[in-house]
């Protein structure tokens, strides 16, 4: 059964989406009716693009991901923990819990077992050379080992599939919105979700929550949600966000926000700051190439907004 406040919030969300994309990405009369058509016209809003604090470059997303350690480290390690866990036994005797020894062992069996991975994800391991796979193969342990640590070894946790990405389109239109979601856990008071995170801003973490809250119920319309916990391996700190009508709000009117910058980018003022540095949009953005053409160690020209090299980085602040 669909809860009051995810009804509320759905229509919150259908009456904001309505004021600021109109009849823009929606489906049926006016809008995108073929499969071919939806993929083209699909606006997708995933967590971390609410999180972008430059307003001109959230409006035109950067689509340079890569696969490398750092960013294939978790749904690696998402493949292990299921693996870990999968492991109870049937009927597991009270008290039974995850033995985090075994973690090591659980990894290597994962690399070798093909047929669980994300067909895209196995393909770049297999390109690896030995010391890559090590790389990863090690960096997939410390991500699990400090998820064990703060999560613990309780049975009744459900990791997620990384093959199955957290994603439902906004009924009636052609938007999809997306969420990181690492776990969820079935409670007398409703589902409780989990997500891994590394974000230092305690805003940036709450867009998180909600924003997962509201793919879990509001859009995809599951049972209530009674809390998101966020996991922070690199502080080693647990934050718990009751779900309440405050933190749907918040990813409600974030989810508006961008979704207005989306679809009018020519409006989108740009926020300078030292992350221009790394903008896709330096070339053409002046109040970028101004802000980085003022500070010490940047060069001019052709090559502005790139570090020269780890000296003038950390000169910069931003020292690796």
């Amino acid at each position: 059964m669909v809860s009051s406040a995810a009804t509320r919030v759905a229509a919150r969300l259908e009456a904001g989406l309505d004021e600021v994309l109109g009849d823009a990405h929606r489906r049926g009369p006016g809008g995108p009716g073929r499969s071919a058509d939806l993929r083209r016209d699909r606006l997708v809003i995933r967590s971390h693009d609410l999180l972008e604090p430059c307003p001109r470059r959230a409006s035109r997303p950067a689509d340079d991901y890569e696969d490398r350690v750092v960013t294939t480290r978790r749904r690696v390690g998402l493949l292990v923990l299921r693996r870990l866990w999968g492991e109870a036994p049937p009927v597991p005797p009270r008290g039974w819990r995850v033995d985090p020894g075994a973690l090591g062992p659980t990894v290597r069996a994962v690399f070798d077992t093909p047929d669980v991975w994300p067909l895209q994800l196995w393909e770049w391991t297999r390109s690896l050379d030995q010391a890559g796979r090590a790389a990863l193969a090690a960096g997939v342990v410390t991500w699990c080992d400090g998820v064990i640590r703060l999560v613990g070894t309780a049975r009744d946790v459900s990791w997620c599939d990384p093959s199955l990405p957290i994603r439902r389109d906004v009924p009636g239109r052609a938007v999809g919105l997306a969420a990181t979601l690492d776990a969820t856990r079935r409670t007398m008071e409703g589902e409780r979700l989990l997500v891994v995170t590394g974000a230092a801003s305690p805003t940036a973490r709450r867009v998180l929550a909600g924003q997962a809250v509201l793919v879990r119920t509001a859009v995809a319309r599951r049972d209530r949600v009674a809390r998101v916990t966020l996991a922070m391996p690199p502080s080693g700190q647990l934050e718990h966000h009751v779900v309440d009508d405050a933190l749907l709000d918040l990813a409600v009117d974030r989810v508006v926000e961008h979704a207005a910058l989306r679809v009018r980018p020519d409006d989108a003022p740009p926020r300078p700051s030292r992350s221009c540095v790394h903008c896709h949009l330096l070339d053409e953005c002046d109040a970028g190439s101004e802000h980085l053409g003022c500070r010490p160690g940047v060069v001019a020209g052709p090559a502005a907004g790139r570090p020269v090299d780890d000296q003038d980085r950390r000169h910069q602040g931003t020292s690796t």
